[in-house]
């Protein structure tokens, strides 16, 4: 979404259609997706030429003009509602309404929470930490850092979220907001304490028009700086070890649907969830938890526990390519393909 701000500009991330529609051409996909029809009416209505409040009145209809204007926004036999003005003075005309433009839409913390998960390849945990517009939406990596989802009105709102949130959990986090129009430098040494990391959606996602969200890197490149990285000789010659088991599982199982190493690979090196891998491998979950279990049986060990040698791995599949290629060059000069100036 190219506005994720709409977020912070809407009190408690509810108002009637008019505010949403800000959203421009993503608004349609974004409610689909993530907003949901209140049943109690509103009161009032926001003006754009007086900047406040009109109030809500439904007026019997043969008290108004009959005009094309008023009859279009009737919503039941013999009555119409309006949005009347309550300046002092009076400066704008009143505004006919329907009823779908006074049910409020507000936003579906669950639903959007669970997206972010699944595009960022969390593991889900949704959890109320009663704070206000705050909501834990996963844990990322072994270590299980707390990935949080928090929309503020104002800075100061913010930094007394950042400040609670520091006190009660003494420990680093992932704290995730729609910009960073409410974020300072109070914020950022608030969470300097705990070396923990704010990131805008409206610079690590992308809403798609289906209303699904897309990760502009790698989830393992987004939060690199919370995922457990390898220290020395024993885990390089640990992550040998697994990553040989997997490759002779590979060439044991000969699986054509998610291959194993496909699996490994993204599973453990690009830390994807279940269900992001199952969608790149064009299967069920079922299948990748069939995977894992074969890879479990194998290494003798949780492919989660492997994640920590991302790095190593890494390293190893590009040795591994660049002695293929190398491989290739020398039989291409046994039959004379070589260029003969190089």
């Amino acid at each position: 979404m190219t506005n994720w701000k709409v977020l912070e500009d809407i009190t408690n991330q509810c108002a009637v259609p008019l505010l949403w529609r800000e959203l421009g051409d993503e608004f349609i996909p974004f409610a689909r997706a993530f907003l949901e029809v209140e049943a109690q009416a509103a009161s009032t209505y926001p003006c754009r030429k007086c900047a406040c409040l009109h109030e809500i009145v439904v007026l019997q209809e043969d008290l108004l003009p009959r005009t094309s204007e008023f009859s279009a926004s009737e919503d039941a036999q013999g009555f119409i509602l309006m949005a009347v003005c309550r300046c002092e003075p009076w400066i704008c005309d009143s505004i006919p309404l329907s009823r779908a433009e006074i049910l409020p839409l507000c936003l579906s913390w669950s639903k959007l929470g669970r997206a972010l998960a699944q595009a960022l390849g969390l593991e889900s945990l949704a959890a109320d930490l009663r704070l206000p517009r705050t909501r834990q939406i996963g844990a990322w990596s072994t270590d299980a850092v707390p990935v949080i989802l928090s929309v503020q009105p104002d800075r100061a709102s913010l930094r007394n979220v950042i400040a609670e949130l520091v006190a009660r959990l003494k420990r680093n986090f992932i704290l995730l907001g729609p910009t960073h129009n409410r974020f300072d430098a109070r914020c950022q040494e608030l969470l300097a304490k705990v070396d923990a990391a704010f990131l805008p959606l409206d610079q690590i996602v992308r809403f798609q028009q289906n209303g699904s969200l897309q990760p502009v890197k790698l989830p393992g490149d987004l939060f690199a700086k919370f995922t457990p990285q390898p220290s020395d000789q024993l885990d390089e010659n640990n992550a040998r070890h697994a990553f040989g088991l997997v490759r002779a599982l590979e060439t044991e199982l000969r699986i054509r649907k998610a291959p194993i190493l496909t699996v490994f690979r993204l599973f453990c090196i690009e830390n994807l969830s279940i269900s992001a891998i199952a969608r790149k491998c064009g299967c069920s979950r079922p299948i990748i938890f069939l995977r894992l279990e074969a890879l479990r049986n194998r290494l003798g060990c949780d492919p989660a526990s492997l994640r920590r040698y991302s790095a190593h791995f890494e390293n190893i599949e590009r040795s591994l390519r660049h002695s293929a290629a190398k491989s290739i060059y020398r039989k291409g000069a046994a039959f004379g393909d070589e260029d003969p100036e190089d």
